[in-house]
């Protein structure tokens, strides 16, 4: 970090999934990528690889992130409880080898 600097980001990553023939979701082969950099805007002009982390904004938005997860998790978005506690992260469909991954 000393020669590089650090970048903190946040990366969401969207993929819509749509009702099938029999009900079930179908993951849709296409995604959204949105990157948000946490970086003090200052530094960014002066050198864009060099910047000072704002670990505060950071520190704001990944507490926002958990609130929106407690709330899905307790039923508060149409009084439907959404939850992924424990369980595996899926595939990209157009995986050759389609199997959750590991971390």
């Amino acid at each position: 970090m000393a020669t590089f600097g650090q970048r903190p980001q946040i990366r969401l990553i969207l993929q819509p999934a749509l009702p099938g023939p029999d009900g079930n979701p179908q993951v849709q082969d296409i995604a959204a990528h949105l990157v948000f950099d946490f970086v003090l805007p200052e530094t960014q002009a002066a050198c864009p690889l060099h910047g000072t982390p704002d670990l505060a904004a950071l520190r704001s938005a990944v507490a926002d992130a958990a609130a929106l997860r407690t709330a899905l998790a307790a039923g508060q978005f149409g009084n439907v409880k959404v939850s992924t506690a424990g369980a595996p992260l899926g595939c990209i469909p157009a995986s050759p080898t389609p199997r959750p991954r590991q971390w």
